[in-house]
């Protein structure tokens, strides 16, 4: 029998930890086991197919291996503990990016070399990254099983079988955190996490998050289709030269002229005012091209205004836009992301082309990705209310600069997360939650700006020692590399002093930001 996504969800929600505790949230005292003989914890629902846990050099090995009910879904989970003598007493949940739900490799390593307990899973779904999965083989049926296996039950009781083990393998009597990090999807697992399982982390930490998936992976198609729509032949160039005019045009805006948009808000700069104007292409650049002189078209400019303003149909905004400086050719370009959604999970036919819809069939699209799975892996619950009286700090931060994921989808959540919880239980959202932005970041790093040196220890240091960042350490890239820079939180965004000074101030675009309301026909 296959359950709908509502049954689904609400048995998923009853997953709760199943290791024992003294009542007072500390694990039990027990016998530390050896490494090999290290078992999970029985969930709801869940039958382990295999578990090797095997001592590897300083540290334990785990691989598990557990499916659900008669789904016939494998998902694997990976646990990595370090010897207690390098163990810094915490617990890290890593999450993946894009349709991949696992860190990788590097990551796992990363963390235990810093002493963490840390731990991943593919849901299910492996890691080619395709999306193929969505659809059941040979059927145009939505695996609703792996959708949520991905969207959040996976990582719910990856994290409740990994603090299981490591209360087992450390000795029940020793509290520790548990933490998650996590960037793009991953920042969208951990944001779930909080909304959905409000006790699984005492902090974490989501960069550049994908959150209303629902709405900004279908919407994120539209520059494509435009720029199809119009049959673009531009040279390489172009659009990389265009998004030099806005940086001119908007750069000084926040006290700075140093190449970098950090004031994309308040630019007004508008594409067709250098419609015919010449420029220069001195190397071909992404895609095919040749070196020359030529003049901007109008076509470059109807692309760039979609890019910085956004499609809508009828008054109705699909997404957030870009920032002015995100790179123009990646905002356009036809993001496998995106066309495996459209085509596996809304369309169910894996050759759909949605460069074939008009503005009202595209939104239509859009709007029915929105009622089939916003209460799926729409990632955008706004009460945060029991994850904050729980005790979990949540850090994120978002390049100004991203073109995968809208910065402004940040700015809205954080909104929202403010207005629900202040409504709820009356609870101020900077007591819990933080957001920074990094001007002329790309997603999850990349571009010229500032990028975040190590914001985990910014939340540890939050969590445990009770320090709320007021502003976030980070190092220039590109041409500046090296030059330090501390970022600022939200509802303030940075100006520059003569000298290059950052100083952060209240936005009132921030601070009287409106939320875009569901779609509607």
């Amino acid at each position: 029998m296959r359950l709908g996504f509502s049954s689904l969800i609400a048995a998923a929600l009853l997953v709760g930890p199943a290791y024992a505790s003294n009542g007072d949230g500390k694990p039990a005292t027990a016998a530390t086991p050896p490494c090999a003989s290290l078992q999970p914890p029985p969930l709801p629902n869940v039958k382990y197919l295999n578990v090797k846990a095997a001592p590897q050099t300083g540290r334990c090995h785990v691989d598990i291996a557990l499916t659900h009910g008669a789904t016939g879904d494998h998902v694997v989970v990976t646990v990595l503990l370090p010897d207690a003598a390098k163990w810094n007493g915490r617990f890290l949940g890593l999450g993946g990016g894009g349709y991949v739900d696992a860190a990788q490799t590097s990551d796992l390593e990363d963390a235990v070399s810093r002493g963490y307990a840390a731990a991943t899973t593919d849901a299910g779904v492996g890691t080619a990254g395709t999306g193929d999965w969505l659809l059941r083989p040979g059927t145009d049926e939505v695996d609703a099983n792996a959708l949520l296996d991905f969207a959040s039950l996976s990582t719910h009781e990856m994290s409740v079988i990994a603090k299981a083990l490591v209360s087992s393998y450390y000795g029940g009597a020793r509290a520790f955190k548990s933490y998650w990090s996590g960037c793009s999807n991953g920042g969208r697992q951990g944001l779930v996490e909080a909304q959905r399982y409000p006790t699984d982390y005492d902090g974490i930490l989501a960069g550049s998050p994908a959150l209303s998936w629902h709405r900004f992976t279908p919407a994120g198609l539209y520059g494509y289709v435009v720029k199809s729509r119009l049959g673009y032949k531009g040279p390489a160039c172009e659009l990389t030269q265009m998004r030099a005019e806005a940086v001119k045009a908007c750069d000084a805006l926040d006290g700075l002229a140093d190449g970098i948009i950090a004031a994309p808000h308040q630019c007004r700069f508008d594409p067709a005012s250098v419609v015919g104007k010449p420029f220069r292409c001195d190397a071909p650049g992404i895609g095919s091209g040749t070196p020359g002189d030529f003049v901007f078209s109008k076509e470059a400019a109807r692309i760039a205004d979609v890019a910085w303003h956004g499609g809508s149909y009828r008054g109705q905004p699909l997404w957030h836009a870009h920032g002015y400086d995100a790179d123009l050719n990646g905002v356009t370009y036809p993001s496998p992301l995106s066309q495996a959604w459209v085509a596996r999970a809304v369309e169910r036919t894996p050759s759909f082309d949605a460069t074939t819809l008009d503005d009202a069939a595209f939104f239509d699209m859009v709007l029915k990705s929105q009622q089939l799975y916003a209460d799926v892996i729409g990632s955008a619950e706004p009460n945060l209310a029991p994850a904050f009286r729980h005790g979990t700090k949540i850090l994120s931060w978002h390049g100004l600069a991203d073109y995968a994921v809208p910065y402004l989808g940040t700015v809205d959540y954080r909104a929202r997360v403010a207005a629900s919880v202040a409504a709820a239980a009356g609870l101020d959202v900077d007591d819990s939650l933080r957001v920074f932005v990094a001007p002329g970041v790309g997603h999850c790093g990349g571009g010229i700006g500032p990028k975040p040196d190590d914001p985990l220890q910014a939340l540890v240091d939050w969590v445990e020692g009770g320090k709320p960042p007021e502003r976030l350490a980070a190092t220039y890239q590109g041409a500046q590399a090296g030059k330090r820079e501390s970022l600022c939180r939200l509802p303030q965004m940075p100006t520059y002093a003569r000298n290059g000074a950052v100083m952060c101030v209240d936005s009132a675009f921030v601070k009287s930001f409106k939320p875009l309301p569901p779609l509607h026909a």
